[in-house]
């Protein structure tokens, strides 16, 4: 596994000017999977640190010609020329294709940032067929303006524009595609403060969200794999012996060797054991206990359903393990891109989320710093090996 920590974007001039055809395919690998890496820690920082990270995983995408959330491609055919355009043919037919004539002047293709007030170019020579050299389509590979890139964190091969093809065109394969999982993000009330703090935690993470060692309560959660809004699955341990699992289809309870399932469609159920009830109704679980209340919340978003929970009833006021049991922290406003929390500086811009405790999820603004910031400690503290 490449690891964004152990590598560093190799300056052209110390690149081999030639390479073979197997140098070049780990090359740009190791550029695919180090401007992956880039893009999800630019998601989770602040500041001058975001910008760095964003300028590194730019250049190498301009470099090599991968269409990432920073940039985008045109795709453009040689001026004058005709031109091979498959059609998305309806079910059960063939796609219709147009004709076209051989061509023999080269041509090239160019990525160029066009944002920038500097020169970015680098060339691609037609390939031969027949013995001559063939025109191709031009692909372009250009940075985002700040305002397109926003909503477009996640860019999909469907999405491309449509690419016109010259018949028998050897074309080399258009600019690699890299999907950026979109982390999850988290509000945390602020002491003293009428806006909450808010910090992102990368999507896939199994993660510690309460514990109470007292009584042996614990609730951990798995964040959505592809990236999204809120969980895929959470599981409440009462006990050694009793457990709730959530996923997006269906409540389990395991209570020894009794089971029981239910649909989150069904309406009005009720679960009632010596140690706690459980009620589900409109897309919502209650749980309450001894000391403890929780409610787990389905929620539906672009297409995509995703668990969120909801502390309505603490086991302490004091400080317990995992995400959701920390107690409120203080911070004061130094300048709108400056916070002091804990008597220490961090960076911060003003942003919003989503508060899926609540069904309507309104929106919060909030200071946006990053996740030691706002949790005082290192992500490994808060993820599990498994739930």
């Amino acid at each position: 596994m490449v690891k964004y920590s152990d590598i560093k974007a190799t300056k052209a001039d110390k690149l081999p000017a030639v390479m073979s055809g197997f140098e070049n395919f780990l090359q740009r690998l190791w550029a695919c999977l180090t401007v992956k890496q880039l893009l999800e820690k630019e998601l989770i920082l602040t500041g001058e640190e975001k910008e760095a990270v964003k300028k590194e995983a730019l250049d190498l995408s301009l470099k090599y010609s991968f269409v990432t959330p920073l940039t985008s491609m045109v795709v453009t055919k040689p001026e004058g020329e005709d031109s091979q355009v498959a059609n998305k043919p309806k079910e059960g037919e063939k796609p219709a294709v147009h004709s076209t004539r051989m061509f023999s002047q080269p041509s090239r293709a160019t990525v160029r940032d066009k944002s920038s007030s500097g020169s970015f170019q680098s060339h691609l020579n037609g390939y031969s067929l027949g013995g001559g050299p063939l025109k191709r389509p031009k692909f372009l590979v250009r940075q985002k303006s700040p305002a397109t890139r926003r909503d477009q964190v996640e860019r999909k091969q469907g999405s491309l524009p449509a690419i016109a093809v010259p018949k028998g065109a050897g074309l080399s394969p258009p600019p690699t595609v890299i999907s950026v999982r979109k982390p999850v993000r988290f509000l945390m009330a602020a002491e003293g403060q009428s806006l909450p703090l808010c910090f992102d935690i990368p999507a896939g993470h199994s993660v510690k969200l309460l514990q109470d060692s007292a009584s042996g309560f614990s609730m951990n959660g798995q964040l959505m794999s592809e990236g999204g809004n809120g969980f895929q699955k959470i599981i409440i341990r009462v006990n050694a012996d009793k457990h709730i699992e959530f996923d997006t289809n269906k409540i389990t309870i395991k209570d020894g060797q009794y089971m029981q399932s239910f649909m989150w469609t069904d309406s009005n159920t009720d679960h009632t054991t010596d140690s706690m009830i459980v009620i589900i109704r409109d897309s919502e679980a209650d749980i309450t206990m001894t000391n403890i209340r929780v409610v787990i919340l389905l929620h539906r978003q672009d297409g995509k359903h995703f668990l969120w929970p909801a502390i309505r009833k603490r086991p302490s006021e004091n400080e317990i393990p995992g995400i959701m049991g920390k107690l409120l922290i203080a911070y004061e406003e130094v300048n709108p891109t400056k916070l002091r929390m804990q008597g220490v500086e961090v960076n911060a811009s003003s942003d919003s989320a989503g508060d899926y405790s609540i069904k309507a999820v309104p929106r919060v603004k909030c200071q946006l710093v990053d996740l030691k910031s706002a949790l005082q400690r290192e992500l490994s503290d808060f993820t599990v090996p498994q739930l």
